[in-house]
């Protein structure tokens, strides 16, 4: 998940529709408690990752060549 709009859908969707963590061995069910425990560790983490994204993706300004001027 490396992409702007799928980390923007898990931040806005999946963290407060999340009900169980999966893992190879089975499904951990979460309850209210650990629903926000899972939404307060991981949404920083997204928003990071998607800020990353998005600043990368600005068109960067273009520098002046002084000399040109003088």
């Amino acid at each position: 998940m490396e992409n702007a709009e799928d980390l923007s859908y898990a931040i806005s969707k999946q963290l407060a529709g999340a009900y169980a963590v999966s893992t190879s061995y089975g499904d951990i069910p979460l309850d209210d408690e650990m629903r926000a425990a899972v939404d307060a560790a991981l949404r920083p983490i997204l928003k990071r990752r998607l800020n990353r994204l998005i600043a990368n993706n600005q068109p960067r300004a273009i520098e002046h060549d002084h000399h040109l001027h003088d």
